[in-house]
């Protein structure tokens, strides 16, 4: 790995905090550390599992962020692809699969038409 992609992911990493990390996470953090705990030790367990639990939590919200960017793109091909079928004499087809989409892929299909002229 460069330097530069290691700063790239830095400042990913630090984006991502600031937009999702929110204070009662911290706030775990800090009650962890600020417990009664006899031994040094136990603090620092303590300090790691709640530590644990933030990063888990931050990772499940960007599964879930990846994710649905992964649906919106294969979302944004389904209707590309449908229109070209549309545009290509697919009409029956649309309208029996995709019957909410008719009077957009018919405006669409008019709008390419008259680019075309």
């Amino acid at each position: 790995m460069t330097e530069r992609t290691i700063e790239k992911l830095a400042d990913d990493i630090n984006g991502f905090m600031k937009e999702n990390c929110k204070p009662e996470m911290i706030r775990e953090v800090i009650e962890a550390a600020d417990g009664p705990h006899i031994y040094e030790k136990d603090r620092i367990a303590a300090i790691t599992k709640a530590i644990l639990g933030v990063a888990g939590t931050l990772l499940a919200v960007q599964k879930i962020e990846i994710e649905d960017d992964r649906i919106e793109g294969l979302q944004s091909d389904l209707e590309s692809a449908v229109q070209v079928a549309y545009n290509h004499g697919a009409e029956e087809w649309a309208r029996l699969n995709y019957p909410s989409w008719v009077e957009r892929l018919e405006a669409n299909k008019r709008a390419a038409e008259a680019r075309k002229c």
